[in-house]
């Protein structure tokens, strides 16, 4: 995330359309997370209480799709940002990526072989460690100063600095945090996926 190329901003009718897509995508993206946090902390509260048993029942076994649209559309969003926005990825970026294009075809394959569970475990994996990079990135782009002194260099051929952010919304959302949101999301609907498996291996069980 960066302060690099951005659509230009002119007066021709295929610029000021790309403006408008652009500004419809970084809507969506901005109320895609908002609304990723939401489903998030009503889940983990709902879980904290012993109180999401209806949510496991009725939804669990969406849970491996929600995870693979999740990971499709930031596949998709994030090409759409490098390739046709021109929003040059930081090196931060760059291994957000690495973690999450494994996560959307692991996803696909495991879903259309319904080979969810062997291959939950390194989806899990990927998604942790995406996690972690763009937890990292937050605190270099929210937290204190003195974060920006830990980066001497993030960057690609001196190029964008990961402390730097395209876009930020409700003054909390950045690339960053939509990535954090959805590596979130895909841990949250393979939890959710194994436990209405477990449910449902209870229930079929002779009593």
């Amino acid at each position: 995330m960066g302060k690099g190329s951005r659509v230009r901003r002119d007066s021709s009718p295929v610029a000021v359309y790309n403006l408008r897509v652009l500004n419809f995508v970084n809507a969506a993206v901005s109320y895609g997370t908002v609304a990723a946090n939401l489903a998030l902390l009503a889940y983990l509260g709902l879980a904290a209480s012993g109180r999401d048993g209806f949510v496991v029942r009725r939804l669990g076994r969406y849970g491996y799709r929600v995870a693979l649209a999740v990971a499709w559309s930031g596949v998709i969003g994030s090409l759409y940002y490098s390739e046709i926005a021109g929003w040059e990825p930081c090196s931060l970026c760059w291994w957000q990526r690495i973690a999450l294009y494994p996560i959307a075809i692991l996803l696909a394959i495991a879903v259309a072989r319904s080979e969810e569970r062997k291959l939950s475990p390194y989806i899990a994996t990927f998604a942790a460690v995406g996690a972690a990079v763009s937890v990292y990135q937050i605190y270099l782009q929210f937290g204190p100063p003195a974060a920006e002194a830990l980066m001497n260099g993030c960057s690609i051929d001196g190029g964008v600095s990961c402390t730097e952010t395209y876009h930020v919304a409700f003054g909390y959302i950045s690339m960053a945090t939509s990535a954090l949101s959805a590596f979130l999301v895909v841990l949250a609907g393979l939890h959710l996926a194994h436990r209405a498996e477990r449910h449902e291996a209870n229930a079929a069980a002779p009593q």
